[in-house]
């Protein structure tokens, strides 16, 4: 299971789960206030654009890093610029996260191009992913 909270901002997947090509996918876009026009758009990604993708274990001020994935948008299949990338797991990314019997909150960026926050730490707090236990362990007997 790979799902997006109402909040719009907050992951719930299964580990070992994949997003597939159809659904399940972690979608974003970048806002900018265009002051002229007194509104918000949408940053137009090019395909030479880098996302990243990082998720970290935050134990009171220490933040290691968990899992990350870096791509271009044309590694994300767009051949032309795009509003609205969206990002897929596989069962493999999602089987970095520890075996437990509990669900565990972690948190996560998306940044541009090495340095630009699109989401991340804000007034609103963290983005969390949580991640729910699955995806067994392979035992070497």
């Amino acid at each position: 299971m790979i799902k997006i909270d109402e909040d719009q901002t907050t992951i719930h997947l299964t580990r070992g789960d994949a997003t597939h090509e159809d659904y399940n996918r972690i979608a974003f876009y970048f806002p900018i206030w265009d002051f002229e026009e007194d509104e918000e758009t949408r940053y137009e990604f090019q395909t030479t654009d880098k996302i990243t993708f990082i998720v970290y274990d935050v134990k009171g001020y220490t933040k290691r890093e968990v899992l990350k994935v870096e791509k271009t948008i044309a590694q994300l299949g767009y051949d032309a610029p795009t509003e609205t990338p969206e990002l897929q797991l596989t069962s493999e990314d999602t089987r970095v996260f520890p075996l437990e019997n509990k669900k565990h909150t972690y948190v996560y960026e998306i940044i541009l191009n090495d340095d630009t926050t699109i989401l991340g730490s804000d007034d609103e707090g963290d983005k969390k992913l949580i991640v729910y236990s699955g995806g067994t362990q392979e035992v070497e007997t």
